[in-house]
């Protein structure tokens, strides 16, 4: 027994040995391949893709895919987020292919993986009077996919509460991730939201809780949570592991076919009854901390967009529904009356095209009939500002 112990023993300490020797050589040389083109980063499990196929497809069709991916890295509880610090030239990808090469936008990240400005806790209550702090949460449509940082709703809404109370510190912070499902809000809003001691918040999502990807979002995040998940963050801190994987995603990018149709089916990663526990424990969230919070929604399916409506009367939460306060608006867009400069820029920028139907919701919304256009942002801007004036001191 003895004998085969100092041989278990042996064995262990020779294989981390190796993977000690691994770890300092790929650390000392770097040997990641460049992402290029399809290619999928390793750790983008294929549920993640089959979430965004559609997407997926039109960039691939571009050779993007790779790009496209860069925005992200590996998150053990949200599944992925944003890398900090990042600088990255973006184009829509979803515009006809006659309007993407003058669609190019940049997505910029502070420190926490953010699309802001600095964003650190506070300083404590014996320093200088603390800015009014809003967080605002969500998906693409609040990131603001295709606008610029200063000119999604949240930094609208931001500009307009200064201007109307100039003797107010207040700020609208944008906490979006593009892909985000309302589980994985909850979970930012227990896990991060907290650190950054808001006072108030706004909740949008939904958008990305229909798509069958056979395992629910509740199930993977128990996953994550469990050894399973624990293993996997050490792992993944690992440059040996880093320089495999790249390796792998990169002969795995250049063997799949650009545009290949992914598979669709099983069960929602959040299903309707999901979306609305969700919001429900959201708001029961913010009420324990003494938050006010709204729900805010941005292309919504029609059952979602109900149970957002339900779920607000029945928790008394604030609702501003994005999309009916931008279409309600398109007239005086048309005649002029509102917002005539950026309205032209829109214009030139993309162009009318498509259907006559297709057209008319392009004054407030991006080629792809769902994210929110820079006039869409400002509209949204606006009536998230008269909200959010009502829970100013």
């Amino acid at each position: 027994m003895k004998e085969i112990l100092r041989n278990v023993a042996l064995s262990v300490a020779a294989l981390l040995v190796a993977l000690g020797l691994a770890e300092a050589c790929a650390r000392v040389v770097d040997l990641r391949p460049t992402p290029s083109g399809n290619a999928v980063p390793a750790w983008v499990e294929d549920r993640q893709l089959r979430r965004e196929a559609h997407w997926i497809e039109l960039l691939a069709q571009s050779g993007a895919v790779a790009r496209y991916f860069e925005l992200y890295e590996w998150d053990r509880y949200l599944f992925y987020r944003l890398r900090p610090r990042l600088q990255l030239e973006m184009l829509d990808y979803a515009a006809p292919a006659r309007i993407v090469p003058r669609t190019a936008w940049t997505v910029e990240t502070n420190a926490l993986g953010f699309r802001d400005g600095p964003l650190e806790p506070r300083a404590g209550a014996e320093a200088a009077p603390r800015p009014f702090r809003v967080l605002a949460l969500g998906d693409s449509s609040t990131f603001g996919w295709g606008v610029p940082a200063d000119r999604t709703y949240g930094a609208v809404a931001e500009a307009i509460l200064r201007a109307r109370r100039p003797g107010l510190d207040v700020e609208v912070r944008n906490l979006g991730v593009p892909g985000y499902s309302s589980f994985q809000g909850l979970v930012m809003l227990e896990r991060v939201a907290p650190r950054l001691e808001p006072d108030a918040l706004l909740f949008s999502f939904g958008s990305n809780d229909q798509t069958p990807t056979g395992i629910s979002d509740r199930e993977v995040y128990a996953r994550r949570a469990s050894w399973v998940g624990a293993l996997q963050a050490v792992v993944r801190r690992s440059r040996a592991y880093e320089t495999l994987a790249a390796g792998w995603s990169a002969l795995r990018g250049r063997a799949a076919p650009a545009g290949e149709r992914l598979e669709r089916r099983g069960r929602e990663n959040v299903s309707r009854e999901e979306f609305a526990q969700n919001l429900a424990a959201a708001a029961s969230l913010a009420k324990q901390r003494g938050l006010p919070l709204a729900f805010v929604s941005n292309c919504l399916d029609r059952d979602r967009l109900e149970a957002m409506q339900r779920a607000a009367r029945q928790t008394g939460v604030p609702f501003v529904n994005g999309h009916a306060t931008m279409v309600r608006r398109i007239p005086e867009l048309r005649d002029g009356a509102l917002l005539a400069e950026e309205v032209e820029r829109t214009r030139r920028r993309y162009g009318w095209h498509g259907s006559e139907a297709r057209r008319a919701t392009q004054w407030v919304l991006l080629p792809d009939g769902c994210h929110p256009n820079r006039v869409g942002h400002h509209l949204i801007g606006q009536a998230v500002a008269d909200l959010v004036e009502r829970w100013l001191p």
